[in-house]
């Protein structure tokens, strides 16, 4: 679930839950192996549905959650059968299966099958008219990573059984998406589904207060800070862009320190087709579209937007009006650090390096996408259902945060010229 207090935790839909309290489903699962702390409980929540809140103090180290590996699912714990099947997928989509297989028929487990999801969460429950929802620019990554995750998981739908019908395979990559956990099990990181610990909900990175470790051939949920009763019970699910999380879980934070964007900017037609030629060819892949247009990688660092040497490096390309300003532009990108993640202190330095061109070509296209990517709904509005267009309107939000971070650099650098 979306963080507690973030407009994008707004009227989010609750999950089935097997009792007001919890206690059948932690009978259960004690049943089961998994043993759980006295200061573990399962309520619902307020703006997250059903999770896991702390029913007493809880200390830095104190261990909440012991599940053994024989009671988690992933692909190690796979019947004979199943293995063969999966042999040829890849992990999540053997996972994939597996779900699809012990909703079916859940064998003992019918408690935690219980609390997974009835339909697809995220884009994969998207259909029809409801894409309209995510239409352009600032979505352009979202339905890249559908389009993609799709064509895998139905090329691997292509390798099942005939009886698992792609509409189930989809619930159950869907399953895995939302609910699995990535861990290194082993030596090998792979996801990992994992009864009790499944309920924590999600905080930005630093801001969750438990953490999944695999130790002594257990899943253990442990306590990262000081935690008070009545607290909900915390886990990162990783550094995700507000893209992902809407792929994935189907909610998005407007104050979301990975979040990330491509920006639109159209480049001016070379005056000298040659030129047109050699600046195309030194673009980054995929970074220059069939329009002639760049896509400007945009991010947060710690003190403001991040200038990584790729998104400088394509600023004084956009600028460059000959050969060697080109190649100027390529080889300051190579000596400075190298690639989108590069280090902040090196973007500093190359930052002085971008023409006034630059960034007057960067403040045109902040103006624009601005002015063309309103919300579709009111930020936190209860009138627009939370999924998927309230979603989608918090995605939005988020987005021109951080291209409004971006222009108010572009502006003052483009007047000071």
């Amino acid at each position: 679930g979306p963080d507690k207090g973030d407009t994008s935790a707004s009227h989010m839909p609750s999950p089935p839950s097997p009792d007001a309290s919890g206690s059948a489903f932690l009978d259960w699962a004690s049943s089961a192996g998994v043993a759980t702390s006295a200061a573990f409980l399962v309520e619902p929540t307020a703006t997250e549905g059903f999770g896991a809140v702390a029913g007493e103090r809880v200390s830095v180290g104190d261990i909440l959650v012991t599940v053994p590996r024989a009671s988690a699912l992933a692909v190690f714990s796979l019947e004979e059968e199943m293995r063969q099947t999966t042999t040829s997928l890849a992990q999540s989509h053997a996972l994939a299966y597996a779900a699809c297989r012990v909703a079916a028929a859940p064998r003992g487990r019918e408690p935690w099958v219980a609390l997974w999801p009835a339909t697809p969460e995220g884009t994969w429950g998207v259909e029809g008219d409801s894409w309209r929802a995510f239409d352009g620019d600032a979505f352009r990554e979202l339905r890249r990573l559908h389009e993609e995750g799709e064509a895998a998981a139905r090329a691997a739908h292509e390798k099942l059984p005939p009886d698992i019908s792609w509409e189930r395979f989809k619930l159950g990559v869907s399953i895995v998406t939302s609910r699995a956990a990535d861990l290194v099990v082993s030596g090998e990181r792979q996801p990992v589904l994992l009864p009790v610990i499944d309920l924590c909900n999600h905080r930005r990175g630093g801001e969750h207060n438990c953490a999944i470790v695999f130790e002594d051939d257990h899943f253990v949920l442990r306590c990262e800070r000081p935690i008070q009763a009545g607290e909900p019970l915390t886990i990162s699910y990783g550094s995700k862009e507000n893209a992902e999380l809407l792929y994935g879980y189907g909610f998005a934070l407007r104050s979301n320190p990975s979040d990330a964007a491509l920006l639109r900017l159209p480049l001016a037609p070379a005056a000298d087709p040659t030129f047109g030629v050699q600046r195309a060819a030194l673009t980054p892949r995929g970074m220059l579209d069939e329009e002639d247009c760049f896509w400007l990688p945009l991010g947060w660092s710690c003190d403001g937007p991040r200038w990584a040497p790729l998104l400088l490096m394509m600023l004084r390309l956009a600028a460059a009006s000959s050969t060697a300003e080109l190649i100027a532009a390529m080889t300051a990108a190579a000596g400075g650090g190298g690639d989108e993640e590069g280090e902040e202190a090196e973007a500093d330095v190359d930052i002085d390096e971008v023409p006034a061109l630059g960034w007057s070509l960067l403040a045109e296209a902040c103006d624009a996408d601005l002015a063309g990517s309103a919300p579709q709904g009111a930020d936190g509005d209860d009138t627009v259902p939370y999924w998927p267009h309230g979603a989608a309107s918090v995605a939005s939000a988020a987005r021109r945060d951080l291209v409004l971070a971006y222009a108010e650099v572009a502006w003052r650098r483009r007047d000071a010229a």
